[in-house]
């Protein structure tokens, strides 16, 4: 229940929900309601873009999401926001407004989606990861090489050749494994990157969800630290996206 200033009213015996459990709850009870929104009528298919995706830096769980409360300038300004969720096992310690980590998690993928189509549409078919990973194998043959060379005329003792040798064959092996990957993994179509560009505003929020399950494996947010961000003010270096291949 509201007042009139869109406050909760309060009473003055023990609390089940906090005020911003309680929005949320409503909510979600609203959203069953109704159709059009990105759920069902009757469902509870999600709804946000980033539910399951983002996840807090700090303890490493998947961030909720929930309303603002009525009346309030962040909820007229956002309306939502991702939160760590203390109750679900959470740290409970961050929380960010929904739609500009959204904005620019979308922004990063169709630059990236965009890198793709003119890679695609380019001579060299092999993806740049792909391409970085062989080079380091050559290079990692090239410091086995000199490392031998090293031993021979006696500038290495021969536990640390042994030691040298052994560090080189274990990153050898990581990246070998790394490239026998990248070289299998599914690349999308040049027609279908060009269709999801260019169709990507008009996706509704569970087609973009599954285009960013293809390509993102967690969205991570970073506590701000000490004296934390200015108020109102998005900062991109608390967000890293981790791609898939």
């Amino acid at each position: 229940m509201e007042r009139t200033d869109g406050k909760p009213v309060t009473g003055a015996w023990g609390t089940i929900l906090s005020a911003e459990e309680w929005c949320e709850l409503v909510e979600e009870l609203d959203s069953r309601k109704q159709s059009g929104t990105g759920r069902k009528k009757g469902t509870t298919v999600t709804k946000r873009l980033l539910t399951g995706i983002a996840r807090c830096a700090k303890c490493g769980a998947a961030l909720s999401s929930g309303v603002y409360q009525k009346g309030t300038v962040s909820h007229e300004k956002y309306g939502y926001h991702y939160y760590c969720r203390a109750a679900d096992g959470g740290c409970g310690s961050l929380s960010r407004s929904g739609p500009p980590v959204e904005d620019h998690v979308e922004n990063q993928l169709l630059d990236r989606l965009r890198q793709q189509l003119i890679e695609a549409g380019s001579s060299a078919t092999e993806v740049p990861e792909l391409t970085a990973a062989r080079q380091t194998l050559r290079q990692i043959e090239a410091d086995k090489a000199e490392a031998r060379q090293l031993r021979a005329d006696d500038l290495l003792s021969l536990a640390e050749f042994a030691r040298e040798i052994r560090r080189l064959e274990e990153k050898e092996q990581a990246v070998r494994e790394e490239a026998a990957v990248l070289s299998t993994a599914p690349r999308p179509s040049k027609s279908t990157l060009a269709r999801v560009i260019r169709e990507w505003e008009s996706c509704t929020t569970d087609m973009k969800r599954r285009e960013m399950e293809r390509a993102i494996d967690t969205v991570i947010s970073k506590p701000a630290g000490k004296g934390g961000a200015q108020r109102g003010a998005f900062r991109p270096d608390l967000i890293e996206i981790v791609w898939k291949c």
